[in-house]
């Protein structure tokens, strides 16, 4: 993704499928001149009630962990990574059988407001 609009459309698409989104942690590192990097987790409480990134809803609730990595110069953010290296061997192992952690729910720093409602 690049731009601020295409990151815009992107997470648009998480307000029918996210009730709450919680910060779990977050961390800049930064020069004088607001250079550096950071990044932020946070914890989706999601319920596939609606399209979703085209998908037909399924009703399935969950949580996802999410971490972005920011890169930082003068101020501004000017590139994020979304830290997903992990999910190929989510999957490899979830299709060969292996327990699978499901409903993690780590503590938050800031919890996001629940809006279960508004998605029903």
């Amino acid at each position: 993704m690049r731009g601020l609009q295409v990151l815009k459309y992107w997470a648009s698409n998480f307000v029918n499928l996210g009730w709450r989104i919680d910060l779990v942690d977050e961390h800049l590192a930064l020069d004088q001149s607001g250079t550096g990097r950071g990044f932020i987790t946070f914890l989706l409480n999601w319920k596939h009630t609606k399209d979703f990134l085209g998908l037909a809803p399924t009703g399935r609730e969950g949580t996802s962990v999410e971490t972005m990595l920011l890169s930082i110069a003068n101020g501004k953010v000017t590139r994020i990574d979304v830290a997903s290296n992990t999910v190929d061997l989510v999957i490899y192992e979830y299709e060969r059988g292996w327990p699978i952690p499901h409903n993690v729910r780590p503590p938050a720093l800031v919890e996001g407001l629940d809006r279960r409602d508004a998605i029903a």
